[in-house]
């Protein structure tokens, strides 16, 4: 036994004895006594012959550390199997185990800190006879484990309290349990949304599909069939039962709402975490490159260019599994095609006389009818099917062809009708005789059966539904009753009505589906193919471009209000409020700027109001092609009206953009035009801002001289106009060219006192990035412990905030203060760390913040040489972000070595 304890990288084991409280009921005090003292020799045994230090035994557990994972792993193994000849009671004791390998913090005469929890959730999550190790554990051991060892990969789990998912494996070896049972974790990685009831029938497509998606060589499976056949919930089923294949994890894409292929790599990427990027294609490639994934892609048939977006999609990432689900088949090579069908149907062979004769249980054993029994159970609580009333049932959903939403929209009426009402108004209100012969079949059952759903509401809620439609991603209540609700149409029967009365009759008829929304108020949503039958109600109806309009103009306020947040104290609940409108916003922009769109009138000013008010959001957010886009319409559009104020604030948007794309020589003209403008009009504030977004091109450019003269002159118009947030800005901006420029302290002071005006304003967002370039001041003024303690609590801050660039500036900062430590290997890591965020965002590293970061990493990178720098990059990209740089920010706090 070690007599330090092991300081740097170290491997920690938790171990304990699964279900040791019941195991002491069912043999008694002394018998549990033995078997404890059993366990606690050989534990100690191996424990000490592999160097271990026994850092602390409560009850049935052990916490221990060694100085190598090799030791590790052979104390763990050689405690198993004696473990294993030693069980003797019955019930027997089983001892999980967990080992994990990372850098906790020394305090006292033990350890803390985020991989201790980890280590622990490993094993706590492990059954008992399993040893469980972590994805670090295993790459430190992989090259050599003991004779007979093999390791079983468990994909990537959530633990409790622990942000990131962990990719575990299971260690086994001969003598030992090779039970692979599922872990007790929070789950794997995945995203498989949780359905509202359990799936009934499938036990033939499931029992076909799960083998076949599972398997490595078939590539992609397409479920085909007609709206409301049940496609996506067959498929969460079985994204559900093959998970356990797909170590990389299982996502599942909503694309119900994306119309483009730009869109759907970019819905991709947002499902995926992948960071805004100007091509999300190829940040959906590298995330998924060289990991078993499976991607659920849900809904494609509107999508014209499907096919090559997954096709892109398999040739980039060729371990990753697509299930596809679309009403037609993407015809791709090596695609599987599965067609979904109907619910079975009792078997009859007969007329409906024969109903007469069916038990009700035997009935029931048909999928439609035990759908229909499940939702009308939901409906009218204590419904079941009875003699009376079976061949009611049974009539309906043969009528109804076995389709799933169909039944379902017909059990959810058993609230008002009983089995036999309902089957007496399908003739008349299905419209079976009538069908539009230039549909699928099944398409016109399904269509027929949302026309009588709409058809059985009063005019109030038809009108409101139809109106709905015009919301892309759902709404809030607010948001309907100023869209949908107000005047119902020409004539006005419910003028006096609640909104929530209209808006709950229709959640009633499960037309309309009600949630919670983050703020805790309702949102409501429809189905796809019940929107898409509202939609065309309203595109037929007299309204449709006033409710389109009002709609624009709902969302045009909404914008303007929250982005007047978001530099201000609840700048975090505006974007998460304005991303979650995202898609309604992106469709009021097509109906007011699209390309059709004619450059004057109030519907134009309207889409103008929106891209301009966006513009922060997307900056934030990094957004910047979906708001250049915009952005460049919206110039165009000005553009005609002259060289008026709409046109150049647009401009100066889409030039910050333009900058922080790595396109400053294309901003700076831009911006030229615009500083030009604004001193013929004279506004001292317009002027300031100008010259600081141009001051900024000029230094991205490597023009420092001409960046500090028009900063300079932008501090001085701020101070005479009294804008202290454009004050603050501008100081910030001056204080970092004053750092290229080496001149250090002088920058300390500009950037203090725009700091101090930013606190003063609440913007938390403006004091981050004033503190990131104080850090860097800090360094080059060679003040390292004031560096130290400002980037210490920085770094929880930056991470709340969410926004990649940032985090990558803050780890860029962090590595040149370890460099300067003599931390060099941890420099390397953290600007591993550094270069993936990069690698995945819209924001390059700028040649001038490069030079600055040069003056620290290059002696680091000599000191440490070529090939241990570059080990050290590449652990540092392979690792978590809060990992990184939460091991960053700890290495920053012990003496140079």
């Amino acid at each position: 036994m070690p007599e330090e304890l092991p300081t740097g990288t170290v491997t920690m084991l938790f171990t304990d004895i699964e279900g040791s409280t019941n195991l002491l009921t069912l043999l008694g005090p002394a018998r549990y006594g033995e078997v404890l003292s059993t366990q606690r020799q050989i534990i100690r045994s191996a424990v000490n012959a592999a160097g271990g230090f026994e850092m602390g035994t409560e009850g049935d557990s052990f916490f221990v550390v060694f100085a190598s994972a090799r030791d590790a792993v052979a104390a763990a193994l050689t405690a198993q199997r004696e473990l294993a000849l030693s069980r003797r009671s019955d019930p027997p004791a089983r001892v999980r185990m967990g080992l994990h390998t990372g850098e906790p913090t020394q305090y006292e005469n033990g350890y803390v800190g985020l991989d201790v929890h980890r280590a622990a959730r490993i094993a706590a999550a492990a059954h008992g006879g399993q040893l469980v190790i972590s994805e670090t554990t295993r790459r430190l051991v992989a090259d050599a484990l003991p004779e007979g060892a093999l390791v079983r990969d468990l994909g990537w789990h959530r633990f409790k309290d622990i942000t990131d998912p962990e990719h575990v494996y299971q260690l086994t070896a001969p003598g030992l349990e090779e039970r692979l049972l599922p872990l007790k974790s929070l789950g794997t990685r995945a995203n498989l949304p949780a359905p509202l009831s359990a799936l009934i029938g499938r036990e033939a497509e499931l029992g076909r599909l799960v083998p076949l998606v599972g398997d490595p060589n078939v590539r992609l499976v397409t479920l085909t069939g007609p709206g409301g056949i049940g496609k996506s919930r067959l498929a969460l089923a079985v994204a559900a039962d093959v998970g356990h294949a797909f170590p990389a994890g299982v996502f599942f894409v909503r694309l119900a709402a994306v119309s483009s292929a730009d869109q759907m790599w970019s819905k991709t990427a947002d499902t995926l975490g992948v960071p805004p990027s100007s091509s999300p294609a190829d940040g959906v490639g590298d995330h998924l490159a060289g990991g078993r994934a499976l991607l659920v892609l849900d809904n494609l048939e509107q999508i014209g260019q499907a096919g090559e977006v997954v096709a892109t999609l398999l040739s980039r990432a060729s371990r990753v599994t697509v299930l596809a689900t679309s009403r037609r088949p993407l015809h791709l090579q090596g695609e599987m095609e599965f067609p979904v069908p109907t619910l079975s149907l009792p078997d009859l062979a007969g007329d409906r006389r024969a109903l007469r004769t069916y038990d009700p249980s035997q009935a029931a054993e048909s999928e439609a009818v035990a759908l229909f029994v499940q939702q009308a159970s939901a409906a009218r609580p204590g419904f079941a099917l009875t003699p009376d009333d079976v061949e009611d049932v049974v009539a309906i959903c043969r009528r109804l062809d076995g389709l799933p939403l169909a039944i379902l929209l017909a059990a959810a009426r058993t609230r008002l009708l009983s089995p036999r009402a309902l089957l007496s108004r399908l003739d008349d209100i299905l419209g079976l005789g009538s069908h539009q012969a230039d549909l699928p079949e099944r398409q016109q059952t399904l269509r027929s059966t949302v026309a009588w759903s709409y058809d059985l509401l009063a005019p109030a809620p038809r009108s409101v539904l139809a109106r709905l439609g015009a919301f892309v991603s759902g709404c809030s209540l607010e948001a309907a009753a100023a869209v949908a609700l107000p005047g119902y149409g020409d004539a006005d029967p419910a003028a006096d009505l609640d909104p929530l009365d209209v808006l709950f009759e229709l959640v009633d008829a499960n037309l309309v589906i009600v949630g919670e929304g983050p703020d805790g108020e309702p949102r409501f949503r429809m189905l796809q193919i019940v929107r898409e039958y509202a939609l065309d109600r309203l595109e037929s109806a007299p309204e449709a471009s006033a409710v389109r309009d009002a709609h624009a103009a709902y969302f045009a306020a909404l914008v303007e209000e929250q982005s007047s947040l978001l530099r201000g104290p609840g700048q975090l609940h505006a974007i998460d409020r304005l991303d979650q409108e995202r898609d309604n916003i992106r469709a009021a922009l097509e109906w007011t700027l699209g390309e059709r769109r004619a450059p004057a009138g109030e519907r134009t000013r309207v889409g103008m109001r929106i891209a301009g008010a966006m513009s922060w959001f997307w900056y934030r957010r990094g957004s910047y092609v979906d708001g250049r886009r915009w952005l460049d319409r919206v110039v165009a559009l000005s553009s005609t009206a002259g060289e008026g104020p709409d046109l150049l604030d647009a401009m100066h948007s889409l030039a910050v953009l333009l900058v922080e794309s790595g396109e400053a020589e294309a901003a700076r003209s831009i911006l030229e035009r615009c500083l030009a403008a604004w001193r013929r009009d004279g506004d001292p504030a317009k002027i300031a801002r100008e010259a600081s977004s141009l001051g900024v091109a000029h230094r991205y450019l490597g023009e420092f001289d001409r960046a500090r003269d028009l900063l300079v002159e932008s501090v001085a118009l701020a101070r005479q106009a009294g804008d202290q947030r454009r004050l603050s800005t501008a100081l910030g901006n001056l204080g970092v060219v004053e750092l290229d420029r080496g001149m250090p302290e002088l920058a300390i002071g500009l950037i203090q006192e725009g700091r101090a005006i930013d606190a003063r304003l609440g913007d938390a967002w403006a004091v981050a990035v004033q503190d990131l370039n104080l850090g860097n001041a800090l360094l080059l003024a060679d003040r390292l412990e004031q560096a130290t303690a400002l980037l210490g609590l920085l770094a929880e801050q930056v991470q709340d905030l969410a926004d990649p660039d940032l985090t990558a500036t803050l780890m860029e900062t962090v590595a040149s203060l370890l460099a300067r430590l003599g931390h060099d290997s941890a420099a390397a890591r953290a600007m591993g760390a550094a270069d993936r965020l990069r690698e995945n965002t819209d924001a390059p590293r700028q040649a001038c913040d490069q030079a600055i970061l040069d003056r620290f990493l290059a002696p680091a990178r000599e000191r440490a040489g070529a090939a241990a720098w570059q080990r050290a990059l590449a652990a540092g990209r392979a690792a978590s972000t809060p990992d990184a740089l939460g091991a960053a920010i700890a290495q920053t706090r012990r003496p140079e070595p």
